[in-house]
């Protein structure tokens, strides 16, 4: 990367940017040095259910709680677990980063802070993490998750993957179901589909047709930031924000 941001080439930088905080805090640094365009491709901006969830959260009012849960079924990933860290830094960083975005358009006066998080090995025999649950807080508010690597070939729900989030407010509820839909619960009993994939409900792995409707719109995105001429994109932020709830948790479950 380095020898990019050397030769000024403009660079779309998949997420995370680094393992860790501080090699996305280098990396960022490095960006800035080099002066060299740079974006983060933090897909879960562009994918549709999720940009429909973004455009009704002040539909909600006052929040009252978020959850999100991210599961993932194959034997395979047990080659992912082989390091120090596992599904919070490979997975986590999507739903983390969700949270930071959810807190920044509701409340940008407040700050998410790790509340507990807990660690565990449930599926594989591996030196990372396979299972995490966890709470962060926007003031009173609680933000929670679960997610796991699983060493079977389906979730909860019967698919390969189990994905979505729930975000409660005062007047009303949004129902995420990943690589599917964005539904809208009024407290007066109206609901409103934002967004439905033509395919109906994923019930296999998700397949590219669906994650390239995320990437076509993150690929335009990047375009036309080149064409403005800005040098940093407003992603570098948000990612190096996402990894630090990444290593926030992980201090968080080291401490308990």
């Amino acid at each position: 990367m380095s020898c990019f941001a050397g030769a000024g080439i403009p660079m779309l930088i998949e997420k995370p940017l680094g393992f860790t905080c501080d090699e996305s805090q280098r990396i960022v640094d490095m960006i800035r040095r080099e002066n060299v365009p740079a974006m983060c491709g933090l897909t879960g901006l562009y994918h549709p259910e999720f940009r429909a969830m973004y455009g009704q959260l002040s539909s909600l009012g006052e929040l009252v709680s978020v959850h999100e849960r991210l599961h993932e079924a194959n034997p395979d990933l047990a080659r992912l677990l082989g390091g120090r860290r596992g599904v919070v830094a490979l997975n986590g960083i999507h739903t983390l980063h969700r949270f930071h975005r959810i807190a920044l358009l509701k409340d940008p006066n407040k700050a998410l802070q790790v509340a507990d998080v807990a660690l565990s090995h449930d599926n594989f025999m591996t030196r990372a993490e396979d299972h995490a649950a966890g709470t962060l807080c926007l003031g009173g508010t609680p933000f929670t998750f679960s997610m796991s690597f699983r060493n079977d070939s389906e979730c909860d729900n019967g698919w390969p993957v189990d994905y979505g989030i729930e975000i409660v407010g005062t007047l009303g509820k949004i129902v995420v179901t990943g690589h599917e839909k964005c539904e809208t619960f009024g407290h007066d009993g109206t609901t409103e589909v934002n967004y439905q994939h033509p395919g109906g409900p994923l019930m296999g792995q998700p397949r590219y047709e669906r994650i390239a409707l995320g990437l076509t719109v993150e690929i335009r995105e990047f375009v036309q930031f080149l064409a403005t001429g800005q040098k940093q994109h407003y992603t570098l932020e948000e990612a190096l924000a996402g990894q630090r709830l990444v290593e926030d948790c992980y201090r968080k479950s080291v401490a308990q």
